[in-house]
């Protein structure tokens, strides 16, 4: 009698055990649709990041007859990447600047005299932003059409705020193309007046029309640039995120397949103690 209890006993066991195995067998399953799925999340990330290298590659590269710095020269950019130009102003702002949005900022006078040194052909405008001269502002009479100094309608980072009051700092905006002729012409030298539709007239009557299209076409390229870089940081944040999450299931994978083979271990031990006992 205690023989058939014990066999009994040892029976449930193997039923318990047995149950026990299927849900371990049904988690494991499920953990390795889980792993799949995330894994190919993962994969559509790579393409994704990998795309918008590639285009970064691209829009990184210099406009036709533009060359740009090496890439071991100490650089901090180009002019169009340290400000921002609010939409009110772009305008004017593309059509007074033009090409200087592709002026490369230079930390110290070794990197502009190795890029003097360069046999690299192409334009390039660069300024060494720990060297900049004194900044007189233009004076003006009181006007009331005018809109303000181009330094002090952008948006700059602090370190950079000298640098682009020398940059911007004798651009003055105005209302119309009217007002922009008649202040620009009488500004001292290597200033210029623009009107908030593009009209840009130089210190001594000379003008300038239809300029914004350059300007317009760096500042979309810019727009592109960063749009891309906000993108890959955001994709990359996420991939980094589901390579956690294919970690944690790795280690879930590798504990329920533990789990199973020990569970496998006390199955046969129970049936050899049911065989024995038989």
């Amino acid at each position: 009698a205690a023989k058939e209890v014990e066999l009994t006993q040892i029976q449930g066991k193997i039923e318990e055990q047995r149950r026990e195995k299927q849900r371990f067998v049904a988690a494991l399953a499920e953990s390795r649709t889980a792993m799949a799925e995330h894994q190919s999340v993962h994969a559509v990330l790579d393409k994704r990041i990998a795309g918008l290298e590639s285009q970064l590659e691209i829009l990184n590269q210099p406009v036709a007859d533009r060359r740009k710095p090496p890439a071991d020269l100490r650089q901090l950019g180009q002019l169009a990447d340290s400000i921002e130009i609010p939409e009110a102003h772009q305008r004017a702002l593309r059509a007074a600047l033009a090409d200087r949005l592709l002026t490369w900022i230079l930390a110290d006078g070794r990197a502009l005299w190795s890029l003097h040194g360069s046999t690299e052909e192409g334009r390039l405008a660069a300024i060494v932003r720990d060297e900049i001269g004194e900044f007189e502002r233009p004076q003006l009479q009181d006007e009331k059409n005018i809109v303000g100094w181009a330094d002090q309608l952008v948006t700059s980072k602090q370190e950079n705020t000298q640098l682009v009051r020398q940059l911007l700092g004798r651009i003055l905006v105005v209302r119309d193309a009217r007002d922009a002729y008649r202040i620009g012409r009488s500004m001292p030298p290597g200033s210029l007046a623009v009107s908030s539709e593009g009209f840009v007239a130089h210190a001594g009557g000379l003008v300038e029309l239809g300029a914004g299209k350059e300007g317009a076409a760096q500042l979309a390229r810019l727009e592109q640039r960063r749009a891309a870089v906000r993108e890959l940081a955001k994709l990359q944040s996420t991939r980094s995120e589901v390579a956690d999450i294919i970690a944690d299931e790795g280690a879930r994978l590798s504990k329920l397949e533990s789990e199973i083979d020990a569970n496998n271990a006390v199955g046969a031990q129970l049936e050899e103690q049911q065989r024995n006992g038989a």
